[in-house]
C-alpha cells in the first residue's frame, strides 16, 4: 500500500491548511480530506492516512530555503521555463517563506526525506515540493494558467469550475489513473453558485491540495522521465510533471 498526500500549506497558521489524500492498493483512489492549522496536526493526519506503508507527501510550499532576501535558483529556472503559460514561481525567500522548512523539519524527525531523487524507491517516505499551476499547465495541457485565482468573482467561478471538471477527467483517465469515487465525484460536482468569501477560498484550496497529491502519485509512478527537477537539495527545489 502505498499513500500520497497533498498539502496547500497556508503561508499564515491562522488560516486552515488544505489537505488530501490518495491511496493505492488495487487501484488508486482519493480517500479523505481535511482542513487543519497546526503543523503537529498535519503531519499527525499524514502519518495516520500512511499507516504503516510508503508515503510521498507533496507541498505547495517552498521548502528548502537559505536566501535572505531575492528569489531561489530553482524559482529563477522554474519561472524561467513556465513564463510563457503564466505560470511563474513566486519569489521564496527567509523573510517569506519561514513556514515550509519548519514544517519540512517535522516531517524529517518523522523519519521523511526530502530527496526528489528518492522518490521511485518503493518503501520510501518524502516530503517533496510541487507548485500546482505549472502541473495543471502539463497535465492538462493548457496554454497559460487557469485565473481562479485572480479577477472578480463570476470569472474566478468560472475557472474554478473548469479546474474541478478538468481534475476529473484527466485525473480519471491519464496514466496513472485515480478510480472515480463518491468522495471525488462529489468534490468535482460542488455548486459554486453560492461560495462565498472564505469558503470558496478553502475550496480552492482543498483542489490544489488534490492536484498536490495527484502529481505526487504522478510523480512516484513516472519519476524524471516525465517531471522536472528545478533547483538543487542545497538552495531549494520544485518538481512539476514536464513535457519533454
Amino acid at each position: 500500500m502505498h499513500t500520497f498526500i497533498g498539502i496547500d500549506l497556508a503561508w499564515s497558521r491562522k488560516n486552515c491548511t488544505a489537505l488530501a489524500a490518495i491511496r493505492m492498493d488495487s487501484g488508486a483512489e482519493l480517500i479523505d480530506i481535511a482542513y487543519l492549522r497546526r503543523d503537529s496536526d498535519i503531519l499527525g493526519w499524514t502519518l495516520k492516512k500512511c499507516g504503516n506503508g510508503g508515503c510521498v507527501a507533496g507541498v505547495d510550499a517552498p521548502l528548502i530555503v537559505k536566501n535572505r532576501t531575492g528569489a531561489r535558483p530553482a524559482d529563477v529556472s522554474l519561472s524561467r521555463e513556465f513564463r510563457r503559460f503564466e505560470a511563474g514561481a513566486l519569489p521564496a525567500n527567509l523573510k517569506n517563506a519561514y513556514r515550509g522548512p519548519e514544517l519540512m523539519e517535522q516531517f524529517i524527525a518523522a523519519g521523511f526525506s526530502y530527496d526528489p531523487h528518492s522518490v521511485p524507491e518503493i518503501h520510501t517516505r518524502s516530503l517533496i515540493e510541487f507548485f500546482p499551476h505549472p502541473a495543471e499547465v502539463v497535465l492538462f495541457g493548457l496554454e497559460k494558467t487557469l485565473k481562479y485565482k485572480r479577477g472578480n468573482v463570476e470569472d474566478r467561478k468560472k475557472e474554478l469550475s473548469r479546474l474541478q471538471r478538468l481534475i476529473f477527467e484527466t485525473f480519471t483517465r491519464t496514466e496513472p489513473r485515480l478510480l472515480s469515487n463518491d468522495l471525488l465525484e462529489g468534490i468535482c460536482s460542488e455548486d459554486l453558485s453560492s461560495m462565498k468569501g472564505q469558503g470558496r477560498k478553502r475550496f480552492e484550496d482543498l483542489l490544489d491540495a488534490i492536484v498536490c497529491a495527484y502529481t505526487a502519485y504522478y510523480f512516484w509512478y513516472w519519476g524524471e522521465a516525465k517531471c522536472m527537477v528545478f533547483g538543487d537539495l542545497s538552495s531549494g527545489y520544485i518538481v512539476t510533471p514536464y513535457r519533454l
